[in-house]
């Protein structure tokens, strides 16, 4: 009996479980296919025991709602995410400092003196640790270092290297 064929497929635009098991029924329609769709992956793990055409698998995808995927490489889905993470974190750190940040001096100013003096000789290392450590969320961190004077290309370019484990690891 000869050893079956493995393929493994991208699938885009599944956004639950159910779409990832209306995926998986459509595929094991096809006959020789076993099929496994794993949401959280976003991917189709398939057992072929006949040789199939991949135009009719990804007909049963299509048929299901959802489109095979290209197999874009994993760093060319990660940069993108990884740019809007930076623009996003980068406007929430603006957006306290504008907002926040008198009103926090006028309040806390002798007691925040000693960390802001700290934040301005090594702010890019602590801000570096901060986005190491998942243990401190990213929306306190965005906020707390708009409190202080650290540069904002500083920030953006220092949250880019701090967010790229995590995005990579997570996401």
């Amino acid at each position: 009996m000869p050893k079956p064929e493995l393929l493994e497929l991208d699938i885009e635009g599944m956004t639950c479980t159910a779409c990832a098991r209306r995926v998986e029924k459509n595929l094991n329609r096809v006959s020789g296919v076993t099929a496994y769709v794993d949401f959280a992956t976003e991917k189709a793990h398939l057992q072929l025991s006949t040789p199939v055409d991949l135009n009719t698998i990804k007909s049963a995808v299509t048929s299901a709602g959802y489109q095979v995927g290209e197999g874009r490489s994993e760093l060319s889905s990660l940069l993108p995410r990884l740019w809007v993470g930076g623009l996003l974190s980068t406007l929430a750190m603006l957006l306290a400092r504008y907002l926040l940040r008198d009103a926090v001096q006028a309040r806390f100013g002798a007691r925040l003196k000693g960390i802001d003096e700290g934040l301005a000789r090594e702010g890019a290392f602590y801000l570096f640790a901060l986005r190491l450590v998942p243990a401190f969320p990213f929306f306190l961190v965005n906020l707390a270092m708009g409190l202080t004077r650290l540069p904002t290309r500083t920030y953006f370019w220092v949250s880019q290297l701090g967010m790229l484990p995590a995005t990579a690891v997570f996401v």
